[in-house]
């Protein structure tokens, strides 16, 4: 399954914000988290944004190894439409204090493989 996650990972990363510092965390499932530095905030210059976690459940990462090869492009050009919309929507900033860390806003990877 390392493959496979290192192969999602490469796909997301470009279309992640700019400054991001992906990192993909040991679970059966897919799971990368995403943190950056909100640079607008004059008050807190390092301040963290909000935490993204992106999640593939354990049966689609599955189901996409069994599948041919037309199905697995199929799947990797949704899933970058998906990051696409998702990134263009997302707001890094938030309100929480520093004793608290940042907010996670979750992802997750809401289709499966179509035969």
């Amino acid at each position: 399954m390392t493959k496979i996650k290192e192969h999602f990972k490469n796909i997301i990363i470009p279309y992640l914000p700019k400054g991001s510092e992906p990192e993909i965390q040991d679970e059966r499932d897919f799971r990368l988290d995403v943190t950056g530095t909100v640079t607008s905030d004059q008050d807190r210059p390092n301040k963290p944004t909000k935490t993204i976690t992106i999640i593939i459940s354990r049966e689609t990462l599955s189901d996409y190894l069994a599948a041919s090869q037309s199905s697995q492009k199929t799947f990797d050009a949704k899933l970058i439409r998906y990051i696409k919309t998702q990134v263009a929507s997302f707001s890094p900033d938030h309100n929480r204090p520093r004793s608290q860390g940042p907010p996670v806003e979750q992802w997750f990877v809401p289709f499966g493989m179509t035969y």
